[in-house]
């Protein structure tokens, strides 16, 4: 292209594209149509089980579940890498709700392994990074309010905590064939004019 033709190349999407040539080696382009049934799925189920802990009936949980899903159609269809985003965007908000609401940090020591898998799949595994940004100022926000309602500590994950969970989550994005190298196609990706 016009714009990369000078800048390094960087194939941020290595592991998925291993997967989708298996997939068609295997099963020709039905292995494109069986991956996007896969992906869509665990897409509706990983959203119902999200809705369902934060909804209290299973017929709300559905519907909300089937509006999301219709919104999302568009880009359901299409076999691409950003249908793991999704997928690991959703899982990464419901480990965090969960942490946030029951106040136990050890499902987040499961988000560097999501991290890790995350960043060889597609390069968009930056959003999962604002979550945990998010997840941690109201850690810090909770602290620092904790002095006027204390029962807001109880609910709260540690700072320290969260801290190191997102540390942990940017160290396990290192594990790629490009190591820190990765951040550097995403900043060429970012600077993009276009």
């Amino acid at each position: 292209s016009s714009y990369g033709a000078a800048n390094r190349w960087i194939a941020y999407s290595w592991l998925f594209d291993l997967l989708v040539y298996g997939l068609f080696q295997s099963f020709g382009l039905a292995g494109l149509v069986y991956y996007n049934i896969a992906l869509s799925l665990a897409i509706a189920v990983a959203l119902f089980a999200l809705i369902t802990r934060l909804e209290a009936g299973f017929l709300e949980s559905l519907l909300l579940t089937l509006l999301c899903v219709a919104g999302m159609l568009p880009i359901l269809v299409t076999p691409r890498s950003w249908l793991f985003t999704i997928f690991f965007f959703v899982i990464t908000l419901n480990v965090l709700l969960t942490a946030r609401r029951t106040g136990s940090s050890g499902k987040l020591w499961l988000l560097p392994a999501v991290f890790a898998v995350w960043a060889n799949l597609h390069v968009q595994f930056v959003y999962g990074f604002f979550l945990l940004g998010l997840a941690t100022a109201e850690c810090f926000f909770q602290k620092a309010l904790a002095r006027f309602r204390p029962v807001l500590e109880s609910n709260a994950i540690a700072p320290r905590q969260m801290v190191a969970v997102s540390v942990a989550c940017g160290l396990a994005t290192l594990v790629n064939p490009y190591n820190y190298r990765l951040y550097l196609g995403l900043l060429d990706l970012f600077n993009q004019s276009g």
